[in-house]
């Protein structure tokens, strides 16, 4: 029964019996299993009310059943001292019971028991379905942003998972405008002037306001790569169709895990190369922009011993450290043997490709026991429990090989044509840094002349290389870069 006419049996009841209702109060959505997740409020009150704190004097507390109070044996015994304290009467299917009495202690308490039982085996049966839907790769629970559903016009039951011709678009032109290296507020504010719906918007109805933390939410699902995750775990290729490719989805989650990105979450549009890139030899703080004798500089966001005038322990010049950097990382993309290693044949396509196929013949293996274990004559859940512990690594293992490296865009681009030309003409200053941080980590040493001497000193600069083969003398000889 719906909770509106357990409300109205319950209210006929107290009708019939002369017992005037001082309120009525629900629990609609919300689990009373002990696996709940979600407060209780209207429990809550309840209790309050039990304690003659909200109504004034109870003398009943009736529900529609037993389970609609509890169902978890702790929460009865809980209720069930409330009601002996303040002398309350529990009703329920019609029957009232004293709970100071043993007989109608005995006789709550199996109830309670019986409502435990049952909770759990519900539990039990969603988690299995969760399971062996999972291990199918077939849709569930909410529709994905980008996605429609696609029911049987007789049956109503569900028939597919399509991508939606209005929303779909707007993922893809997401994660596309967050490889090109554009910021989540710069995105946001301009989803928001077009009035494009947000994830929650298009559920309601309604438009909604996109923020930074909805657009991150967004890209971590891998619903549009077209894989069915559960509990957070890739189980099996999903049957509805992608709409963002593994390898981009990839790329974006490593744009987002950038930790100099999360400094800027509100998108504050960079205009010096280096700035939160560059860090401190001695303390390892970032370096900021800073006016050093009227020079524009980078220094030390940091203090402590060794600084000087409370400034931070190193600073050195903004343009020359630009430039010198943007010459190694020109010089270096220009070597073939950074490309060969780039795009090494240990990183091409054939391992991705054996390892989705190695991936996909241990999900098949795995949703056909599933699918054996919800079948009369099946494998026994102990049996099946035995079958996941062994094939649950391996698909982990095969999950590992099955992601491609990739490279950002920019990088991608510098590598595949003329460094210079792209750095030159495509690339604007947040593409720039977006190549630098891959590449590479820029640390400033302290300067080793006298206090008060002028001028850029190119050996204060090391470089750690990140990708690709390590840096050639070659290279730091009129640099000071190693």
């Amino acid at each position: 029964m719906s909770v509106d006419s357990q409300d109205v049996e319950n209210r006929a009841w107290c009708e019939r019996e002369g017992i005037e209702v001082a309120a009525s109060i629900s629990d609609n959505d919300r689990s009373a299993s002990r696996v709940a997740v979600k407060q209780r409020e209207g429990y809550l009150q309840v209790r309050q009310a039990l304690a003659g704190r909200v109504y004034g004097r109870i003398d009943f507390l009736v529900v529609w059943e037993s389970s609609r109070a509890q169902r978890d044996l702790a929460d009865y015994v809980e209720l069930r001292e409330l009601c002996t304290t303040y002398n309350v009467m529990l009703a329920y299917k019609g029957r009232v019971y004293d709970l100071s009495t043993g007989d109608d202690r005995f006789t709550t308490g199996i109830d309670a028991l019986v409502d435990e039982r049952e909770a759990e085996r519900i539990r039990e049966r969603v988690l299995r379905g969760h399971r062996n839907s999972a291990a199918q790769g077939r849709p569930r629970n909410g529709v994905p942003y980008g996605y429609r559903r696609v029911y049987d016009e007789k049956s109503g039951y569900l028939r597919d998972q399509v991508p939606d011709p209005d929303t779909a678009p707007i993922v893809q032109e997401i994660v596309a405008r967050v490889l090109g290296g554009e910021t989540l507020y710069g995105i946001v504010q301009d989803l928001n002037q077009r009035g494009v719906p947000t994830p929650h918007g298009r559920k309601t109805g309604t438009v909604g306001t996109w923020q930074s933390a909805t657009i991150r939410s967004l890209l971590r699902s891998r619903s549009m790569t077209g894989v069915r995750t559960h509990n957070g775990q890739v189980h099996a290729e999903a049957t509805w169709e992608p709409i963002v490719s593994t390898t981009d989805w990839v790329r974006a989650q490593e744009v987002l895990a950038d930790p100099v990105r999360a400094r800027h979450h509100r998108g504050v549009a960079v205009k010096n190369l280096l700035s939160g890139i560059a860090s401190c030899s001695v303390c390892g703080a970032w370096c900021r922009p800073a006016s050093n004798r009227g020079y524009p500089s980078y220094m030390c966001a940091g203090h402590g011993p060794g600084s000087t005038h409370g400034k931070g322990h190193v600073t050195i010049r903004q343009a020359p450290l630009d430039e010198l950097v943007e010459k190694v990382v020109i010089g270096y993309l220009s070597r073939p043997d950074v490309a060969e290693r780039l795009f090494a044949p240990e990183q091409d396509d054939g391992g991705v490709s054996e390892a989705l196929a190695e991936l996909a013949d241990l999900r098949a293996r795995l949703a056909a026991f599933i699918e054996s274990a919800g079948s009369p004559g099946g494998i026994s859940p102990m049996a099946l429990a035995e079958v996941e512990a062994r094939l649950r690594p391996q698909i982990a293992a095969a999950e590992q090989r099955a992601v491609p490296r990739s490279l950002p865009a920019p990088v991608a681009a510098m590598v595949a044509g003329d460094p210079r030309r792209v750095w030159d003409d495509e690339l604007d200053i947040a593409r720039r840094r977006q190549v630098v941080r891959f590449l590479m980590r820029v640390t400033i040493l302290k300067s080793s002349q006298a206090h008060g001497a002028r001028g850029f000193d190119p050996s204060r600069v090391r470089v750690q290389w990140l990708v690709g083969p390590s840096a050639t003398a070659d290279e730091g000889s009129d640099g000071g870069i190693v």
